[in-house]
């Protein structure tokens, strides 16, 4: 049947294969003497094996106790790299393990995390805990086989920055770290290119010189690292470039910068078509005299190697905070971000009958670290916040520090955030909570100066309110839990709560820039001034498109808040006014009072301007709100393009006092 060649080198294979998995081994190496048993392991393939996109992937791991004794109820951790594909839900790995020449109990728990979105629906396994329940004795050996059929998201369009991982960890009985073993270094391929971006900021001045940038992006936003040819501009009347035709290299990583000037006044979109067909237009920007605000984007809630869920479910496998504020500037030309790591690493939704592993403080040293890494990452052109992911009996929150912060334990005891809001002064911090399946809105109760925003929208979906359709980008995956959190938070029970928070989107441990950002009104391009817009609420939620947006009710500018005597005008009538330049075509604009769509209409133009009259009484239409008994009124605006994009303005507020001059 085969050759005798071919006949001996399946022969040399497979006896091979018998001698390193099941003929006894010493367990490659010494004992350890004098610091406890760490035990050995080995893993295939080797470094330097080369990852394929939507190819098959396994490895084998090979645990030894090394001549000495692992306690009963030890466990060995396998955190694999992540390969969810949200989109079409999840792949369930195949996985088998063995105590070769031992009859002692192992089992393996697979920790799913978002598990069970919906009924009979699984998670993505991509923790797992060997727990050792008769301990191992020297000599014993464990064997670890984990194959996937398909890998969607390997992170290999990051194959000039960063490397797929995993990490493989002894844990004692209670899930502290006993030894952390190192692994192999593997090789990715790179990610083809799927669309062209063409950015520039939102607003300049005539005959401002401003930075065009042309980058091609891949899944998810990833960089590209291909020779991409050539791309041409279109440019409008009054607009001149250093060069309309640019050449992108395999070497310029995707991307490329250049310099245009505005020589007239108005709003401009820049078009471009690159010679492998791929075709883009900017989103607008303003150029004419600047106003009282400039329009700034940024991402409020971003993930690095910190973090041990951006390792694992996202495409940040090992970005450092530095790596993620380069992507933010050099691929989405950002404005500012944040980085807010988790100050909790979950070591818990693992739960059986009899143990459960608990959650993990980051460490006074960890603290120290991050921020260490959060003051050196900066650089002139763009804005870097340092904050940290809170997690609280109510949810998760984001704490974004103007200067540096606190350390969120204090005594052995970790702060909550009302708590971190009493050691800051006003000014100092704000704090944005990130909605998705954890607590009911009972548990928000308390209002301050440091909390004025709330993320509609983020890599988990839209937050507006439950059961809402998620925006129909292409391309766009999300992790939608509303079946298991009926009982809120969302956008709208808050606000009808009583709360006044204005509105913000962000990527999370999506690609910065790419999932969800902010655009805020802030004087001026200082963190000062980005910090007092944020906690002016003069923001606005986006999936990703940059529209500009001019929003207002009876003179008020999104985020204000009016007490209004029964003398004022706009208790009787008030005028909404809307501006909008989109990248694309608007399909539809909302605007919502009090939880319900008080104007809509369909449009199918990139920009558009209305103005029209509420001519309700603020007496007849203001609700009394539960959180405190005062009585208001909300207005903001909900925008859907043609393409599915989405944006959200913060809210307008009017508190009508119940006598002139009195308190509502």
């Amino acid at each position: 049947m085969f050759e005798p060649g071919l006949r001996f080198a399946a022969l040399l294979a497979f006896v091979s294969f018998v001698l390193l998995f099941f003929l006894p081994h010493d367990c490659l190496g010494e004992a350890k003497k004098g610091r406890g048993c760490e035990g050995n392991i080995e893993i295939s393939p080797k470094a330097g094996f080369v990852i394929k996109p939507e190819g098959p992937f396994s490895f084998n791991l090979r645990f030894c106790a090394e001549n000495c004794t692992i306690p009963p109820g030890a466990m060995l951790e396998i955190i694999p790299f992540g390969h969810t594909d949200w989109q079409s839900r999840f792949v369930i790995p195949r996985i088998s393990l063995s105590c070769a020449g031992i009859e002692k109990r192992a089992d393996v728990v697979v920790d799913p995390f978002y598990s069970a979105l919906e009924a009979g629906e699984q998670g993505a396994p991509f923790r797992f805990l060997v727990r050792f329940h008769d301990g191992l004795d020297g000599g014993d050996v464990f064997r670890f086989n984990y194959d996937i059929p398909k890998i969607y998201r390997p992170y290999y369009g990051l194959a000039g920055l960063c490397r797929p991982t995993f990490q493989v960890s002894l844990l004692d009985k209670d899930g502290n770290i006993v030894h952390r073993y190192p692994t192999p270094v593997w090789k990715v391929a790179p990610v083809p290119a799927k669309e062209l971006n063409i950015l520039v900021p939102s607003q300049a001045q005539v005959g401002e010189d401003v930075t065009l940038l042309v980058a091609f992006s891949g899944m998810d936003g990833l960089p590209v690292y291909d020779d991409m040819g050539e791309v041409r501009l279109d440019l409008p009347k009054d607009v001149v470039a250093d060069n309309a035709s640019i050449r992108i290299g395999a070497s310029d990583k995707g991307r490329k910068e250049i310099r245009v000037r505005f020589t007239g006044a108005g709003f401009f979109r820049i078009t471009g078509k690159s010679d492998k067909g791929f075709e883009a237009t900017s989103n607008p920007i303003r150029v004419g005299k600047e106003g009282q605000y400039r329009v700034l984007w940024g991402d409020l809630h971003k993930h690095s190697d910190y973090s041990w869920d951006s390792r694992n479910i996202s495409n940040n496998v090992c970005l450092r905070p530095q790596d993620n504020l380069d992507l933010a500037r050099d691929l989405a030309l950002l404005d500012f971000m944040a980085s807010t790591d988790h100050g909790q690493h979950d070591r818990g939704f693992v739960e059986t009958k009899d143990w459960r592993i608990p959650q993990v403080d980051m460490t006074k040293d960890d603290w120290e670290r991050y921020r260490a890494d959060i003051v050196a990452a900066q650089r002139p052109d763009i804005i870097h916040f340092f904050g940290y992911e809170q997690r609280d009996p109510r949810g998760d929150t984001c704490m974004i520090f103007l200067d540096h912060g606190r350390y969120f334990i204090e005594k052995g005891r970790r702060l909550d955030v009302s708590e971190q809001w009493a050691r800051h002064r006003p000014g100092e911090l704000v704090s944005i909570p990130h909605f998705h399946p954890l607590n009911g809105i009972e548990l928000f109760d308390k209002t301050s100066p440091h909390e004025t925003l709330m993320e509609i929208y983020s890599i988990h979906g839209r937050y507006e309110f439950y059961r809402n359709e998620q925006p129909k980008v292409a391309g766009r995956w999300w992790h939608n839990s509303h079946e298991h959190n009926k009982k809120g938070p969302f956008v709208m029970d808050l606000l009808e709560k009583g709360f006044r928070l204005g509105l913000v989107a962000a990527g999370d441990h999506a690609q910065p820039g790419m999932w969800g950002i902010s655009g805020v009104l802030a004087r001026e391009k200082t963190k000062e001034a980005i910090f007092e817009a944020l906690l002016a609420r003069r923001t606005y939620a986006s999936t990703g498109a940059r529209i500009l947006v001019d929003f207002r009710v009876g003179g008020l500018l999104m985020g204000e808040e009016k007490r209004v005597s029964s003398n004022d005008p706009v208790r009787g009538k008030r005028t909404i006014a809307v501006e909008l330049h989109a990248p694309g075509k608007i399909q539809l604009v909302e605007v919502i009072r009090n939880g319900a769509v008080l104007f809509r209409k369909e449009i199918a133009l990139p920009d558009w301007q209305g103005e029209f009259l509420d001519l309700e009484s603020l007496d007849t239409i203001s609700k009394v709100r539960p959180l405190n008994g005062e009585r208001s009124t909300y207005y903001y605006l909900r925008i859907t393009q043609e393409d599915g994009h989405m944006v959200w303005t913060s809210p307008v507020f009017f508190l009508p006092d119940h006598e002139p001059g009195g308190k509502g």
